[in-house]
């Protein structure tokens, strides 16, 4: 029965060590979870940050793309409002070059007039001499 006793309190003494044990290692792997859950926890958060940066980086590229085309669109209309306005220059500089050549003419015509009126009226003025001499001439000769 001492044999029996012994071997109970050794029996005893193991399983304690062994519940011991258990206690401890539940204990441990208890706080492993709790710990996991907390990385779990973390990692969601961060996850969830990095979901939210995420989006803001595609609406930011969205607004720059949309920025960059109407900056395109601009640059676009300003090129052809650009081009319209040296056609519209370089017509209006032919144009001025047209009527200034046309001026110059008129001005070479009204020029070449003027001196045939002057030779015009010299003319008339040695015509009107010489008829007045005639007439003289016809005045003297009645006398």
């Amino acid at each position: 029965s001492s044999g029996i006793n012994a071997e109970y309190g050794q029996n005893k003494n193991h399983y304690q060590e062994l519940y011991k044990a258990e206690q401890e290692y539940t204990k441990q792997l208890k706080d492993e979870l709790l710990e996991a859950k907390k990385n779990i926890a973390s990692l969601d958060s961060l996850n969830e940050t990095m979901k939210n940066t995420v989006e803001e980086f595609k609406d930011s590229h969205r607004e720059e793309k949309t920025g960059r085309t109407l900056a395109t669109k601009e640059l676009n209309e300003t090129r052809l409002m650009l081009e319209n306005e040296i056609k519209t220059r370089s017509h209006i500089g032919t144009r001025i070059t047209n009527l200034e050549r046309e001026n110059q003419d008129l001005a070479n015509e009204l020029h070449n007039e003027q001196k045939k009126v002057k030779k015009s009226q010299q003319a008339r003025k040695i015509s009107e001499a010489s008829v007045e001499a005639l007439q003289q001439n016809l005045t003297d000769l009645h006398k």
